[in-house]
């Protein structure tokens, strides 16, 4: 028997599969300590976690920004 082991739970949960939706969210400026596998909760309760966060400079505004795409399993959220 195989076992695979993870580096903590939210990446064992998220390796198991099951329904992900998908959201981009757009943050200004620079983002310190967000990185990809960090939990993301809702009202305390983990849902999902971040998967992509980047920097991009904004010629319009000449600003920049941090697009940060994160998933969530909606069989977490409170159906009530």
């Amino acid at each position: 028997t195989h076992f695979e082991l993870y580096e903590s739970q939210n990446y064992a949960i998220a390796a198991a599969g099951g329904p992900a939706i998908a959201y981009v969210t757009y943050f200004p400026g620079a983002i310190k300590g967000l990185q990809p596998g960090t939990p993301v909760q809702m009202k305390g309760v983990p849902v999902g976690s971040v998967r992509e966060v980047h920097l991009r400079y904004v010629p319009q505004t000449a600003s920049l920004e941090s697009p940060v795409i994160f998933q969530i399993d909606p069989r977490k959220l409170d159906a009530r």
